[in-house]
């Protein structure tokens, strides 16, 4: 098993759009924004702004606020969180955790997996961007609701923590809804067996993934598996526990 990062010149305080290669075929796409191609004003871009010089610092540690400290450092509840959930999730079914620096976060996109036959494997190509994009995008929605919402201090890490899983099920779920439609329909899809090889690995915290779970109505990745309620008592229930 091995895996490839692309080490490309990145400029610390942009987010480039990277589209992950997705599946051929008429109406079969897996395309997923990694990130936004937009440059955001961090740190000492705010310098120059008047009655904005308040947002070079982050005001829990005290230092300049990069990418690199929203994503990595911060010790406001959140980024620690959240990529020690994804490392836990990652690591039920592989051996090594590869995200340590804003480079593999960014360049998750990029990164390879092979098999035992040095075939490219997929599904775990898959989970990797789907883990690292959706919680580098999760810690960025919640540094930015912190910093521009003036009733919101700060997440409890249950908090931080039902946010990610709800994240990761919902993205779960598309896939799902995909895996079941027609190969040749109109609609986009997505082969089974890919959607399988994705997941399959880290759904249940224990033992054999639940029969038919394409097709269950549950809630597959969380501390604790559960039924997802139907109809009308399915509104505002919880993604996990």
């Amino acid at each position: 098993m091995a895996n490839n990062f692309v080490q490309n010149p990145v400029k610390i305080d942009c987010i480039t759009r990277i589209q992950m290669s997705g599946h051929e075929g008429r109406g079969q796409t897996d395309d997923y924004i990694v990130e936004d191609e937009v440059c955001y004003r961090l740190g000492r871009d705010w310098d120059v702004i008047p009655h904005c010089e308040d947002r070079v610092v982050c005001p829990s540690c005290g230092v300049e606020e990069t990418l690199e400290h929203i994503l990595l450092q911060c010790t406001t509840p959140g980024q620690r969180e959240i990529w020690q959930a994804a490392k836990e999730l990652w690591l039920r079914g592989n051996s090594t955790w590869p995200v340590d620096s804003v480079g593999a976060i960014l360049g998750c996109g990029l990164a390879t997996f092979k098999n035992r036959k040095g075939c490219t494997a997929r599904g775990k190509q898959r989970l990797f961007r789907i883990l690292v994009s959706e919680s580098a995008f999760t810690i960025w929605k919640l540094r930015n609701e912190r910093r521009i919402n003036p009733d919101v201090d700060t997440y409890t890490e249950g908090e931080v923590l039902n946010r990610w899983y709800a994240v990761i099920n919902a993205r779960l779920d598309i896939d799902r809804a995909l895996a079941r439609r027609p190969a040749k329909g109109k609609l986009p899809s997505l082969p089974p067996d890919l959607v399988l090889n994705t997941w399959s690995s880290v759904i249940t915290a224990a033992g054999a993934p639940p029969a038919n779970w394409l097709r269950e109505p549950r809630v597959l990745v969380g501390p604790v598996l559960r039924e997802r309620p139907r109809g009308r008592h399915r509104r505002g229930a919880p993604h996990c526990s």
